[in-house]
């Protein structure tokens, strides 16, 4: 796989220091399980301010990915059986991993379900209800027919609620209400239960209080599963409400898309709940 360097802090600490120490020191520790974490899959120029934030992913660039792990030996699982996964002894697993998508956006459809299709990976794509057949961040988003298609070629289906807000902060009754109506919205549309959720925006993991009652509302709610944006492979134990993923992007080049795979991008969970605590000392800051 050959794809751009980038001279970047995340990259070289991953690379030289992280990555060596995770792949001398995680054997035998219990079953890690990486949980790719894609958005937009286009040649759409984003302006994101550094590599870190990028979310797009061109598709020559998300094919190279998957080839890239068919050629390593790594076998793709849905995101339904990760608790399965990672309930199996350590080191039975193998190298498993699955493969998610937020926002349903058109261009799961023309470029990443073909890709996924030719290698027999599935994929889950959590869909943001209220811009079904619209347009979300000036991107074109699947329709209801096109979800229906998807569905029937084996792709899984999850709620990123209705309209994609920042649910940290809003009202509880508000919250209840995006994450209810956007389950019943996939299941009238699809005849089949949506038991998943992708948490939108940075997930608060600092404000344990929320995390809390939010997972309560969940499972009132019917949902058995679900992801979040902090940063690592999945690992046993861990609320299986809130796992947390891999981002992927297209400055992923062939040596920091393996990294990421090992574990070796799951130190940057540490400053990111720094971050956030920071942030909400200081408010303002």
């Amino acid at each position: 796989m050959t794809m751009g360097f980038q001279l970047r802090f995340d990259r070289l600490a991953t690379l030289f220091l992280v990555h060596p120490l995770t792949r001398a020191f995680w054997n035998g520790v219990g079953n890690h399980v990486p949980i790719l974490m894609y958005h937009d899959v286009s040649d759409l120029p984003e302006r994101a301010p550094h590599p870190y934030f990028q979310t797009n992913t061109d598709p020559a660039t998300f094919r190279l990915q998957m080839e890239w792990l068919v050629e390593n030996g790594y076998r793709a699982i849905p995101l339904a059986k990760i608790e399965e996964e990672l309930a199996r002894p350590a080191g039975e697993s193998g190298k498993s991993f699955v493969i998610t998508f937020d926002d349903g956006f058109r261009s799961f459809r023309e470029h990443a379900s073909p890709v996924l299709k030719r290698f027999g990976f599935p994929a889950t794509v959590f869909l943001a209800t209220g811009y079904i057949g619209r347009r979300f961040m000036n991107k074109e988003c699947l329709a209801w027919g096109e979800v229906r298609e998807l569905q029937a070629e084996g792709i899984e289906f999850g709620s990123h609620t209705v309209s994609h807000p920042r649910l940290h902060g809003m009202a509880w009754a508000s919250i209840r209400n995006e994450i209810g109506r956007s389950k019943t919205a996939i299941e009238d549309a699809t005849g089949k239960p949506a038991r998943l959720f992708s948490f939108p925006y940075a997930f608060p993991q600092e404000d344990h209080e929320f995390v809390d009652h939010l997972g309560r509302a969940l499972k009132n709610c019917g949902y058995s599963l679900g992801v979040t944006t902090m940063i690592g492979t999945a690992a046993p134990g861990e609320d299986s409400m809130f796992l947390k993923r891999i981002p992927v992007n297209m400055h992923d080049d062939g040596t920091l898309f393996q990294a990421k795979l090992e574990g070796g991008y799951d130190w940057l969970r540490a400053p990111q709940y720094l971050f956030r605590v920071l942030k909400r000392w200081f408010p303002g800051k």
